[in-house]
């Protein structure tokens, strides 16, 4: 009995010794140089305001509301994202006009955009198939702030009802 245990033991330790290391080698990131397009219908936007906002600032939390639609039309441009080889990028809109170009650098799965349009960065994601353009708070609260046209004490506000946002552009190859 306790050499069936000791060899029990010693294939299991052994088929550890060979197994484990193949699933802990590092993976490739994913080949993301091409053309990706816009898929409209996955572009997303979510805020998150304070609980009481709509009951606080009525008016307010119903423009907001109202100008949602134009922000998320907003991130359905670029229509077409062109990667190259050598980490360079270019923005299109539907008229195969440049939005934007700069440099991308990658990380595994994560991409992060660099241009005069995102000097702090615009990042990505993609597993080779889909890719999706991730826009953090500040961007999602500047593309609001310029659809409302706020007085400087409704700013003010409007800055302490939104506790979060965030928007996701989706892409395919």
């Amino acid at each position: 009995m306790k050499q069936l245990s000791l060899l029990s033991l010693a294939l299991l330790f052994l088929c550890g010794a060979i197994c484990l290391p193949s699933c802990m080698k590092d993976t490739e990131p994913p080949l993301i140089a091409g053309t990706w397009l816009i898929d409209t219908s996955r572009t997303s936007i979510t805020i998150y305001t304070t609980q009481d906002a709509s009951f606080d600032h009525p008016e307010l939390y119903d423009k907001i509301k109202g100008v949602v639609s134009a922000v998320r039309n907003t991130l359905k441009n670029p229509k077409k994202i062109i990667l190259t080889t050598d980490s360079t990028f270019r923005f299109e809109d539907s008229y195969g006009d440049i939005v934007t170009t700069g440099q991308y650098e990658q990380y595994g799965n994560i991409v992060a955009f660099f241009s005069p349009a995102y000097p702090d960065g615009l990042h990505g994601a993609s597993d080779g198939t889909v890719f999706e353009l991730y826009y953090g708070k500040n961007d999602i609260l500047s593309r609001l702030s310029y659809f409302l046209m706020l007085n400087p004490e409704e700013q003010e506000i409007f800055t302490g009802m939104i506790t979060d946002a965030q928007g996701f552009a989706t892409f395919f190859r």
